[in-house]
């Protein structure tokens, strides 16, 4: 099993913004909400990365083609879990 870190107030951003999307991780996140367990590096992508990839193309993260400060924000938890796990 493996622990995947977000940064404090990560989850609860995508859970207040992007239900659907926390809905998909709620198994798998910890109960300090700052991180989640995949079972193994494979699951990564199904487990974490497309519920993240649905938030950032979510209506809420654009303004037409571009990405608004929610898609923004998005992309910034992106790039952390990708840069810091």
């Amino acid at each position: 099993m493996e622990k995947i870190f977000f940064q404090k107030g990560d989850l609860n951003f995508i859970k207040n913004n992007y239900p659907d999307s926390f809905e998909d991780l709620r198994p798998i996140i910890n109960s300090d909400m700052m991180s989640v367990n995949i079972p193994s590096d494979k699951d990564y992508e199904k487990l974490v990365e497309m519920p993240l990839i649905d938030a950032l193309t979510d209506d809420k993260s654009l303004d037409g083609i571009e990405l608004n400060n929610m898609g923004l924000k998005v992309e910034a938890i992106i790039d952390y879990v990708n840069l810091n796990n």
